[in-house]
């Protein structure tokens, strides 16, 4: 896949001019088309964590009435935003194959094959009168799903008050105060409840630490990487490469913090 795209990526690069994509998609948009296929399969595994976050639905301060206010076992925003991904992609593939009279390949029917193809066949797509349509579709699923996991900026989740308000604060800080109803709380307490969630979650490095992330965990790629290769971490490996736990990550995270 990532030679398929970095061959794609020389092409496009002494094409780039004025967006032309009333006719054909754009070198512009041919690249960005590009990005977003390499990206979708590391997005879906992503929405797989963040569908599996709680998401609490209650009266106010938290309170269960009856059993349609218990807590949900999926978060549902995420859910909906990664199904919408995966069923654009799978239209869009359907799409390509009728207009363009070509098939994936036997081993080419997953999520990360799929997209390989599509980005092989980006010189012929990109000219046919519905490709601006095919780009957009998935652009926007993919956007979607953007806007399901991303935080404000500078700006990091903390976890879930008791009133049932989502609390976010500044990166460092040590507590943070919900304000509907004036509650604190110890960030590193909150992190630790958001993390107990996921704490058996494995995946590749660049998963693991967008599952972090999502509770307010910092850790650059190369340290985790340097880590392993100090065997400070026990990982397993299958076709994507390490696998990592984002429990043992965390735990190892605030030990080399200080935090443990």
């Amino acid at each position: 896949m990532r030679d398929v795209l970095a061959g794609q990526a020389m092409r496009l690069r002494g094409q780039m001019s004025a967006c032309q994509c009333s006719t054909s998609l754009c070198a512009e948009h041919q690249q960005s088309f590009l990005d977003i296929l390499g990206d979708v399969p590391d997005r879906l595994a992503t929405m797989m964590v963040s569908v599996a976050k709680q998401s609490v639905t209650g009266g106010q301060g938290g309170s269960v009435k009856n059993d349609d206010d218990r807590p949900l076992p999926v978060d549902m925003g995420a859910s909906e935003a990664r199904l919408i991904l995966r069923a654009e992609l799978v239209a869009v593939v359907v799409r390509v194959q009728h207009c363009l009279g070509v098939q994936p390949r036997d081993n080419d029917r997953d999520v990360p094959g799929v997209c390989a193809w599509l980005a092989r066949l980006m010189p012929t797509l990109a000219r046919h009168p519905e490709a601006t349509e095919w780009y957009g579709r998935i652009r926007k699923a993919y956007d979607r799903t953007t806007k399901a996991i991303d935080l404000p900026p500078e700006r990091v989740r903390a976890g879930r008050c008791s009133c049932n308000a989502v609390l976010y604060t500044v990166a460092g800080r040590e507590t943070v105060q919900c304000k509907p109803c004036g509650l604190r709380y110890n960030v590193a307490d909150m992190q630790d409840a958001e993390i107990a969630k996921v704490r058996d979650y494995q995946d590749t490095a660049m998963t693991v630490i967008r599952v972090l992330g999502l509770a307010g965990i910092k850790i650059k790629r190369k340290r985790l990487e340097n880590w392993a290769a100090r065997g400070q971490l026990t990982t397993t490996e299958d076709h994507r490469g390490k696998i990592y736990t984002v429990g043992h990550v965390y735990d190892l995270y605030n030990q080399m913090e200080g935090k443990a």
